[in-house]
């Protein structure tokens, strides 16, 4: 899940509830001030168990076209979408299957900085 502007002005959030394996799940709430517009959120969540120790990095951004998280929606997005959708994973409107439809839903949100 996450959140922009839910709580103080220019608050981030990002939880999450992992499970890798048979371990228990665990939860992580991760908030932040947020200055200047910035749209991308950088969570890591450690999960440890008496053998392994895994470390979840998740970035996290509220546009459809900032495909690639880095905060800001530019030509890069759209190249990176488009190697994404004939690679089998550009799913951009969230339905599990990469069509033409998500070509369409990412070019509108594209235009639209959003």
């Amino acid at each position: 899940e996450y959140i922009v502007g839910n709580g103080l002005p220019g608050e981030q959030r990002t939880t999450a509830d992992v499970a890798i394996n048979r371990m228990p799940p665990v939860h992580s709430d991760y908030a932040r001030r947020a200055y200047l517009r910035r749209t991308v959120i950088d969570t890591t969540i450690s999960l440890q168990n008496d053998c392994t120790f895994t470390v979840l990095n998740i970035t996290a951004t509220p546009f459809t076209s900032d495909w690639n998280a880095d905060g800001e929606v530019t030509t890069a997005d759209l190249f990176d979408f488009i190697n994404s959708w004939f690679a089998g994973d550009g799913d951009a409107n969230d339905d599990t299957v990469a069509d033409t439809q998500d070509i369409f839903t990412f070019l509108n949100a594209w235009f639209a900085g959003a």
